[in-house]
């Protein structure tokens, strides 16, 4: 593996009115998905703590380690992050396996009139998906093993032009989803995970 662990600290401050806002909005909406009775799959996406992940991504856009400002968060659920990344300036999209989830974030991030990209599918791209796919080692009982289509593929964008990835990946799949990193990144890009427990890691793809 050819990642390099980034001594990251954060330091979480209240949320600027317009993140805060958002953040309440989208927990609402959260609550309003779980009543609802839809045809999806079960409701799976974690939400994470908004207001670490805002921190991070603050001091990432501030600092010197970006080499350039598209993002992309594997797993966007509702929209929130990717909408809070678009509000920091981040060129924004995300990649959800529901498509009812991606159609509401990108109607909700619209109304609010924030510039959002957002694919359904997975986040292994079909050049990975022998390795990384349904029935692979990596991909035998994890959530990666969906056989969705290309996310990326779905957004039109190449995954090595991706400067910032952000996920919050299962237990199970934390160590997965290093090796599906450094097999799509291109050198220099970013990986933000939330590990829960107020905890956010950071690595980087080496050159």
């Amino acid at each position: 593996m050819s990642l390099t662990a980034i001594d990251f600290p954060v330091t979480v401050r209240a949320l600027p009115p317009e993140a805060a806002s958002l953040v309440a909005e989208g927990r609402e909406r959260a609550d309003a998905f779980y009543l609802e009775e839809i045809d999806q799959p079960s409701a799976g996406f974690l939400a994470g703590d908004y207001e670490l992940v805002h921190a991070a991504l603050v001091a990432l856009r501030e600092g010197d380690l970006l080499s350039g400002s598209r993002f992309c968060e594997w797993g966007s659920g509702l929209g929130v992050i990717v909408g809070l990344a678009a509000q920091l300036g981040y060129d924004a999209f995300g990649i959800e396996i529901q498509e009812y989830l991606t159609d509401q974030s990108r109607e909700w991030l619209a109304a609010k009139g924030l510039t959002a990209t957002f694919g359904t599918g997975t986040c292994v791209p079909d050049a990975l998906r022998e390795r990384f796919g349904s029935g692979s080692e990596h991909g035998s009982g994890s959530g990666l093993a969906n056989p969705a289509p290309d996310g990326y593929q779905a957004l039109s964008i190449d995954p090595q032009s991706i400067d910032l990835f952000y996920v919050y990946p299962p237990p199970a799949d934390e160590e997965i989803i290093l090796d599906l990193f450094d097999a799509l990144a291109k050198p220099g890009a970013v990986l933000l995970s939330y590990r829960g427990e107020d905890d956010v890691l950071v690595h980087r793809k080496d050159d």
